[in-house]
């Protein structure tokens, strides 16, 4: 997801007449151009209108896709800090950063990147994220556990997605199929901040890789981290594994994340910059 941010523009060029083939040692010239005379004939005004086209949509492109991103409640470099818990104990960090809009192989599309640390443990996403939707197109991973390192690449296809996993010995390829678009948590949290209406009892199906979740906003109530208390949005997932609280701001801060990690794992907002 592979999605264009915008829809090309082609111009038809008039085909020019190949006159003649110049090879090592002809002796070619052209005529010279005789110049128009003062205040006769006028410049070819197709190329007028080909040129300021060009101009115009590159303008709106960039416009475009710039008015997108500023309309986010979220800003491009926005990185909000993490405590990793674990049965109430810290056990790592992480960082989600929106970094906006990248080209990756010639197509803007929206790029956030989520990196986590513990004890023995790295794991870092970069995620391409359709800018309309928020669905995945493309998730590069890094992974390293207990010495064990891997490079994921997740293609995402309309009903399915590609998985390519090297390890230190072995290279796999695998296809994992699906009756719907695939999702990916993170995704769905920006595209929740940014498109949700974040009224009571609205619900969302998430369709991931390897489960389907449907996510209901079940309360809005106070959370307390750190002796600091918050306004929140209560999301609960079902299965109930998955939870997560939004700051009732114009930024819907997410300010902890239950159940995206493997295990039972907590993410509690540290800060954000």
């Amino acid at each position: 997801m592979n999605k264009g941010f915008m829809g090309g523009l082609y111009f038809a060029l008039p085909q020019a007449k190949r006159v003649g083939r110049v090879g090592r040692g002809d002796n070619f010239s052209t005529p010279p151009l005789n110049p128009l005379p003062q205040g006769e004939g006028k410049p070819s005004s197709f190329f007028q209108q080909l040129k300021h086209a060009i101009i115009l949509v590159f303008f709106f492109t960039s416009t475009f896709a710039a008015a997108e991103v500023n309309n986010f409640p979220f800003k491009q470099g926005e990185t909000i800090h993490y405590d990793i818990k674990k049965m109430g104990m810290r056990a790592g960090q992480a960082t989600l950063v929106f970094n906006g809009l990248e080209e990756k192989d010639g197509q803007k599309i929206l790029l956030i990147t989520f990196t986590a640390k513990g004890f023995q443990f790295f794991d870092q996403e970069k995620i391409y994220l359709d800018p309309k939707t928020f669905y995945p197109v493309l998730v590069e991973r890094d992974l390293d556990i207990f010495g064990k390192k891997e490079k994921i690449t997740e293609s995402y296809l309309k009903d399915s997605i590609k998985i390519v996993k090297d390890l230190k010995d072995n290279h796999i390829e695998e296809v994992l199929k699906n009756d719907g678009r695939v999702d990916n948590i993170y995704g769905f949290i920006y595209r929740y901040r940014a498109q949700g209406t974040f009224r009571v009892g609205e619900e969302h199906k998430i369709n991931l890789p390897t489960q389907k979740v449907t996510v209901k906003l079940a309360a809005q109530k106070e959370l307390e981290i750190a002796g600091e208390k918050y306004d929140s949005f209560y999301v609960e997932g079902q299965p109930k594994r998955i939870k997560m609280w939004f700051a009732n701001t114009p930024e819907k801060l997410p300010l902890r994340i239950d159940g995206a990690l493997m295990g039972k794992t907590t993410m509690v907002l540290r800060k954000q910059k």
